[in-house]
């Protein structure tokens, strides 16, 4: 099991539910499982963006966009809080 489903486990994430909505819904999620890989001494972490296309996004409220601003904003905010980004 890779180390982002047993994230997205701890935190309740439930099958059939899209993890891109947390890019705006539930921010804190996502950023402590950036925090998660930084803290562990990643150097690069990925936006959790996977499944942000207009087929999938087409009945959740969100426009693609949206949801990858929100990952942007999250991976951001994590560099910055482990004292990356400079």
């Amino acid at each position: 099991m890779e180390l982002w489903e047993l994230c997205y486990k701890k935190w309740g994430l439930t099958g059939g539910e899209l993890p891109d909505r947390y890019n705006i819904e539930k921010q804190d999620i996502i950023k402590a499982i950036h925090n998660t890989y930084l803290k562990s001494g990643a150097n690069i972490i990925t936006t959790n963006t996977f499944g942000a296309n207009r087929f999938k996004m087409k009945d959740i409220g969100y426009s693609v966009t949206d949801i990858i601003k929100g990952a942007i904003d999250c991976a951001k905010t994590s560099i910055e809080a482990n004292g990356g980004g400079g």
